[in-house]
């Protein structure tokens, strides 16, 4: 069910190394052809902020009546004929439901939290259209604080009540800042441990970006930052919304195997220190669980993995240093399946010629990983040194171009543009360059990259 391709980074390690290698191993899991048409039933649950901030306006009111109206502490002026975030979010949801594909088997569910949290829409079938778009319309109805936990947990309520195989999300959107973090990290373990992928929406510039992209990256689902206004890529305005939900029904809909799990066996001294996905979004996974899970597969794109680990020295030889084996779900056909067992082994070697030898493509995906690294620091530097981050987002930069990605370019090129004008770093920018490293990777494909210098790829990667 699974075609995989295993790749080291380099084909010789050093013998007789005198301090401890590292190998970057790149792990590549498709779907093979047979199952691609597998199409798998979906069970999706939107967790949907309903706190007063959403209230806002974010497009001109046609008139305003001089009214002041107090919603949870806060007053806001009342109008006519313009739009809230509430507004826009909730036309989104709508477009859900007259989506064309939806099948019998696919279900929604519509959870709404404020300072309290509430089943709107138990699953229910989701070609049940007149249900769906009656309990969107009942969101209007309700406000007050931010307690994003109690919507997560009630989602996950909900998907457990999910008997056959089938591909089970959480859209969760949100504008603010939640008053219950801590319960939100504690969920998101149970979230990983049943397989149940995260799609994060932040709206405008005021919410938690760290959280929602650890909610993300923690169950291999993707964030996605959305303005208010006009939007540069690889954010998205609150406008295109509709778009954006279509294109996430149509991902979550091919995903053809679902609960990939990747079992690791290290000999004596090797250690496994980090597994990263880096093709089609970027995703930390915990080396330390096991099995590793490792989310969902596509029909036709297929999931890389970088496997970083650390060797001990060893004389010239040839040695099976670890071995992989992976385990997975076809909700589409009801089956589950485990793959036969990987032998990892490398060459070590005492021939400067060949030890020398990098393959490019797999530094490639290692140089796409250290991106979010690079600008998470810059973005950190901005705030109290403005002349060391702008330092910062050149090597990010730089390296954006060696790998031919031309959307993070431009988004690092109008960051620093703003941090030469302002000496800072505003929210949207922020959210934009850090959300959109995570998720606008590049399939580098054999050929790989145009790399830097062996000295500048050991002090990025310490390999």
């Amino acid at each position: 069910m699974l075609d995989l391709r295993i790749t080291p980074h380099r084909p010789y390690l050093q013998a007789q190394c005198p301090v401890p290698q590292k190998l970057f191993l790149l792990v590549q899991v498709q779907a093979q052809a047979q199952i691609r048409t597998c199409r798998p039933p979906v069970a999706l649950v939107f967790v949907v902020d309903t706190s007063g901030s959403m209230r806002e306006l974010v497009t001109l009111p046609d008139q305003t009546t001089g009214r002041m109206v107090e919603v949870d502490g806060r007053l806001y002026e009342e109008a006519i004929g313009g739009k809230t975030k509430q507004d826009l979010l909730l036309a989104a949801l709508h477009g859900v439901a007259d989506l064309t594909d939806l099948t019998p088997k696919d279900q929604f569910a519509l959870v709404r939290f404020d300072d309290k949290a509430s089943v709107v829409a138990p699953l229910g079938i989701a070609t049940a259209r007149d249900r769906f778009h009656q309990q969107v319309e009942a969101l209007k109805h309700f406000s007050g604080g931010t307690m994003m936990g109690q919507g997560l947990r009630l989602a996950l309520q909900e998907l457990n009540r999910v008997t056959t195989p089938t591909n089970r999300r959480v859209v969760l959107l949100t504008d603010g800042q939640t008053q219950d973090e801590a319960h939100c990290r504690e969920l998101v373990r149970q979230f990983t441990y049943q397989n149940i992928a995260i799609t994060t929406v932040g709206v405008g510039s005021e919410y938690n970006e760290d959280l929602l992209a650890d909610l993300a990256a923690q169950t291999q689902g993707q964030p996605v930052h959305v303005v208010l206004g006009a939007a540069q890529p690889p954010s998205i305005s609150v406008s295109q919304l509709p778009q954006w939900f279509a294109q996430q029904w149509q991902a979550m809909s091919q995903e053809v195997i679902t609960g990939l799990t990747l079992q690791v066996r290290t000999v004596r001294d090797v250690t496994l220190d980090r597994i990263t996905r880096v093709y089609p979004f970027q995703a930390e996974v915990d080396p330390a669980l096991s099995p590793v899970p490792l989310g969902n597969l596509d029909a036709h794109e297929p999931s890389l993995f970088v496997l970083e680990f650390s060797l001990p020295t060893r004389s010239v030889m040839r040695v099976r240093l670890a071995q992989l084996s992976f385990s997975y779900t076809v909700p589409g056909l009801d089956q589950t399946g485990t793959t036969e067992v990987q032998d990892v082994v490398v060459e070590f070697s005492d021939d400067p010629a060949v030890t020398g030898q990098i393959d490019t493509e797999v530094m490639g995906y290692v140089q796409q990983r250290n991106l979010d690294a690079l600008v998470q620091q810059a973005t950190q530097q901005a705030r109290h040194n403005p002349q060391q981050a702008a330092h910062t987002l050149t090597l990010a930069r730089q390296m954006t171009q060696r790998l031919g990605n031309t959307t993070l370019t431009l988004a690092l090129d109008r960051a620093a543009l703003e941090l030469k004008q302002t000496g800072t770093l505003s929210p949207d920018t922020t959210k934009t360059v850090r959300i959109g490293v995570k998720t606008q990777t590049l399939k580098l494909g054999s050929s790989g990259a145009n790399l830097p210098a062996e000295a500048e790829i050991r002090r990025l990667t310490g390999a």
